[in-house]
């Protein structure tokens, strides 16, 4: 079972406050992740099984295959079992945000390299984008991995929205991530594979708030 949670950290208790004073002092991205992680602190064999999007600071959807146990003085929490029910050729609208990356081959390293979507086209281009050349260079990669996340994408609906450049500590080289968001219209034409991208995520960056497909009903 998967449970799908509206997360929001309160901001009318001492305890609250104190959580949010320890965690977002730190470096943005990095407490948003320690927040979700305290909704699973319980759990003392606990590893990631959760993917999560942050709405607002302190405001989070999580999706886990664990209920999650925030204490009430901390959280507001109303959680759900995420059981979608999804056919062949059915029509959503949907929003993701990704760390989409590309693997490159890098001359004298005997290896390659991953970079991001981004940066990947600039390098081949061997100029700055245009505005034009960034949204199609993060679209293409997108619609490249269609067939295994069991969609078709209606490219004619879907754009990239916010791009955000993430900084993590990580020893003496931090660690950068892109992320991107996209939004638009798909047409279900695996849904097995659909419903796998849904409970495991796209692409990178996971543990930092990325990589959570969500879907709506056209019209809603």
């Amino acid at each position: 079972m998967n449970w799908l949670t509206h997360a929001q950290l309160r901001r009318d208790t001492p305890q609250a406050r104190q959580l949010a004073f320890q965690l977002i002092k730190s470096a943005q991205w990095n407490s948003g992740h320690d927040l979700v992680w305290n909704l699973f602190a319980d759990d003392a064999a606990a590893h990631r099984s959760f993917l999560y999007r942050e709405l607002d600071q302190g405001d989070f959807l999580v999706l886990s295959q664990t209920l999650p146990s925030g204490s009430d003085a901390v959280w507001n929490l109303q959680t759900k079992p995420f059981a979608p029910q999804i056919d062949a050729g059915q029509t959503f609208g949907f929003s993701l945000r990704v760390n989409p990356t590309v693997s490159r081959s890098v001359p004298d390293r005997g290896r390659s390299r991953r970079d991001d979507v981004l940066m990947a086209a600039k390098h081949a281009k061997g100029a700055p984008l245009t505005a034009q050349e960034r949204q199609d260079a993060a679209l293409g990669w997108l619609y490249a991995r269609q067939e295994r996340l069991g969609v078709d994408f209606q490219k004619d609906q879907c754009r990239t929205g916010q791009q955000t450049q993430l900084s993590l500590a990580h020893g003496a080289e931090p660690i950068r991530l892109t992320g991107i968001d996209y939004e638009g219209v798909l047409k279900v034409v695996t849904p097995s594979r659909l419903l796998e991208a849904l409970r495991a995520g796209v692409g990178r960056g996971k543990a930092y708030g990325m990589g959570l497909l969500l879907l709506h009903p056209l019209g809603v």
